[in-house]
Parts: structure tokens; sequence; C-alpha cells
């Protein structure tokens, strides 16, 4: 982004919730939230965050393309996402999780 090279960003993903696809299919959403501070402010936010919903497949697509254009930093596998059918077992169909920051 031209002229937010200075800004910091907090990106987490805080809960997961059930949606359904184009079809009618059951899929798993997760919630980023991403938070702006502009360079030099010490302050927080005292905005929301924004926030997208994403599916896991979204998440692989981007880690690809990460680790395609950095692959010097996606050598420590630490980075890699969890394995997708992982995620699913951290609730129940009609429960909300909350995961782990990366």
């Amino acid at each position: 982004m031209p002229g937010h090279s200075n800004w910091r960003y907090t990106v987490n993903i805080p809960l997961w919730i059930l949606g359904k696809d184009s079809e009618g299919e059951s899929v798993a959403l997760y919630r980023v939230n991403v938070l702006l501070q502009p360079p030099d402010s010490t302050e927080l936010p005292r905005q929301p965050p924004f926030f997208v919903l994403r599916r896991y497949s979204q998440f692989r697509q981007l880690h690809n393309e990460l680790k395609a254009q950095f692959a010097d930093l996606f050598k420590d596998r630490s980075l890699a996402p969890p394995p997708k059918h992982t995620l699913a077992a951290l609730g129940g169909a009609t429960q909300q999780k909350e995961l782990l920051d990366r």
C-alpha cells in the first residue's frame, strides 16, 4: 500500500462461524480482524477492527502465494496453517470457538 508502509497492522482470527455456500452446503467462515495504527501513534486504536469472513481454502491460497513470493520467510514450518480437519475438530456444528492467534 503506497503511503502506508509505516503503519502497524494487527491481525487475528478470534472465532469461526458456520455459514452456507452458494449451493447451500455448510461451511466454516473464519472472522479475520484487522486493526490499523498510524505511524508514531502510541495509543491503542479507538475504532473497532475491520473484519472479513474467509473460508479455509482462501487461507491456504494466500499462504501458497506468500510462500512463493517470500520463500526464505516460509522455511520456518511454524508459519504453516494448521490442517483443515484440526480446525473442524475444535468444536461442534453449532458452537463458536476461539482460535489461538498465530
